[in-house]
Protein backbone atom coordinates (compact mmCIF):
# COMPACT_ATOMS: atom_id res chain seq x y z
CA UNK A 1 0.00 0.00 0.00
CA UNK A 2 0.88 3.41 -0.88
CA UNK A 3 0.99 6.11 1.63
CA UNK A 4 -0.65 9.28 0.15
CA UNK A 5 1.86 12.46 -0.46
CA UNK A 6 -1.16 14.60 1.43
CA UNK A 7 -3.76 13.31 3.15
CA UNK A 8 -6.95 14.75 5.78
CA UNK A 9 -9.01 12.80 8.00
CA UNK A 10 -11.82 13.88 9.93
CA UNK A 11 -10.46 18.01 9.67
CA UNK A 12 -12.44 20.88 11.33
CA UNK A 13 -11.80 24.53 11.24
CA UNK A 14 -14.00 27.48 11.44
CA UNK A 15 -13.69 31.17 12.92
CA UNK A 16 -15.31 32.37 15.70
CA UNK A 17 -17.09 29.68 17.19
CA UNK A 18 -19.14 28.55 13.99
CA UNK A 19 -16.62 25.69 11.94
CA UNK A 20 -16.48 26.41 8.59
CA UNK A 21 -15.82 22.78 7.91
CA UNK A 22 -16.23 19.80 9.98
CA UNK A 23 -15.35 16.17 8.98
CA UNK A 24 -13.33 16.73 5.70
CA UNK A 25 -11.17 13.85 4.67
CA UNK A 26 -9.00 13.82 1.46
CA UNK A 27 -5.86 11.93 0.23
CA UNK A 28 -3.54 12.89 -2.56
CA UNK A 29 -0.96 10.29 -4.22
CA UNK A 30 2.31 11.07 -5.69
CA UNK A 31 1.45 12.43 -9.32
CA UNK A 32 -2.16 13.24 -8.67
CA UNK A 33 -4.25 16.75 -9.45
CA UNK A 34 -6.52 18.10 -7.30
CA UNK A 35 -9.31 20.60 -7.67
CA UNK A 36 -10.79 22.89 -4.94
CA UNK A 37 -13.92 24.39 -6.63
CA UNK A 38 -16.45 26.49 -4.79
CA UNK A 39 -18.03 29.80 -4.40
CA UNK A 40 -16.20 33.16 -3.67
CA UNK A 41 -16.38 32.86 0.19
CA UNK A 42 -16.38 29.19 0.58
CA UNK A 43 -13.72 28.70 2.16
CA UNK A 44 -11.49 27.44 0.07
CA UNK A 45 -8.04 28.80 0.75
CA UNK A 46 -9.10 28.82 4.30
CA UNK A 47 -9.24 24.61 3.46
CA UNK A 48 -6.12 24.93 1.72
CA UNK A 49 -3.89 26.83 4.73
CA UNK A 50 -5.21 23.98 6.77
CA UNK A 51 -3.72 21.52 4.23
CA UNK A 52 -0.25 22.89 4.21
CA UNK A 53 -0.10 23.76 8.00
CA UNK A 54 -0.54 27.47 7.77
CA UNK A 55 -3.86 27.14 9.84
CA UNK A 56 -4.12 24.91 12.90
CA UNK A 57 -7.12 22.71 12.14
CA UNK A 58 -9.67 22.23 15.43
CA UNK A 59 -9.65 19.04 15.17
CA UNK A 60 -8.73 15.78 13.00
CA UNK A 61 -5.24 15.48 11.76
CA UNK A 62 -3.36 16.67 8.34
CA UNK A 63 -0.65 14.02 7.56
CA UNK A 64 2.49 14.91 5.02
CA UNK A 65 3.62 11.50 3.89
CA UNK A 66 2.15 9.76 6.40
CA UNK A 67 2.99 11.70 9.43
CA UNK A 68 1.12 14.72 11.43
CA UNK A 69 2.13 18.04 9.18
CA UNK A 70 2.62 19.82 12.95
CA UNK A 71 5.79 17.95 13.05
CA UNK A 72 7.16 18.04 9.82
CA UNK A 73 10.17 19.75 9.81
CA UNK A 74 11.14 23.27 8.12
CA UNK A 75 12.88 21.74 5.31
CA UNK A 76 10.36 18.52 4.60
CA UNK A 77 7.53 20.83 4.26
CA UNK A 78 9.44 23.48 1.78
CA UNK A 79 10.70 20.45 -0.34
CA UNK A 80 6.90 18.45 -0.36
CA UNK A 81 4.42 21.62 -0.76
CA UNK A 82 4.61 24.48 -2.73
CA UNK A 83 1.99 27.09 -2.29
CA UNK A 84 1.18 30.29 -4.46
CA UNK A 85 -1.68 32.53 -2.86
CA UNK A 86 -3.72 34.36 -5.27
CA UNK A 87 -2.88 37.43 -3.73
CA UNK A 88 0.47 37.81 -1.31
CA UNK A 89 -0.12 42.03 -0.31
CA UNK A 90 3.30 42.56 -1.57
CA UNK A 91 3.23 44.79 -4.74
CA UNK A 92 5.77 43.06 -6.88
CA UNK A 93 5.70 41.83 -9.90
CA UNK A 94 7.32 38.52 -10.80
CA UNK A 95 7.55 36.13 -13.49
CA UNK A 96 5.96 32.70 -13.71
CA UNK A 97 9.79 31.00 -13.39
CA UNK A 98 10.73 33.55 -10.51
CA UNK A 99 7.33 32.62 -8.35
CA UNK A 100 8.46 29.34 -8.70
CA UNK A 101 11.95 29.59 -7.99
CA UNK A 102 11.01 31.93 -4.78
CA UNK A 103 9.24 28.40 -3.50
CA UNK A 104 12.33 26.54 -3.94
CA UNK A 105 14.07 28.64 -1.55
CA UNK A 106 13.55 26.28 1.64
CA UNK A 107 15.53 23.57 -0.51
CA UNK A 108 18.70 25.67 -1.30
CA UNK A 109 21.34 26.49 1.15
CA UNK A 110 21.68 30.04 3.07
CA UNK A 111 23.16 32.84 0.41
CA UNK A 112 22.60 29.75 -2.06
CA UNK A 113 21.21 30.53 -5.66
CA UNK A 114 19.04 28.56 -7.69
CA UNK A 115 20.76 26.67 -9.94
CA UNK A 116 20.18 24.89 -13.65
CA UNK A 117 18.72 22.15 -11.92
CA UNK A 118 15.69 24.18 -10.24
CA UNK A 119 15.48 26.19 -13.30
Amino acid sequence: MTVPILSAKEIMFGYGKEPLFERFSMEVGAGETVSIVGANGAGKTTLLNCLIGSAKVWSGEVLLEGKPIREADRKTLYETVAYVPQKSGIPLSFTVLESVLIGLTGGIRLFGTPGRKEE
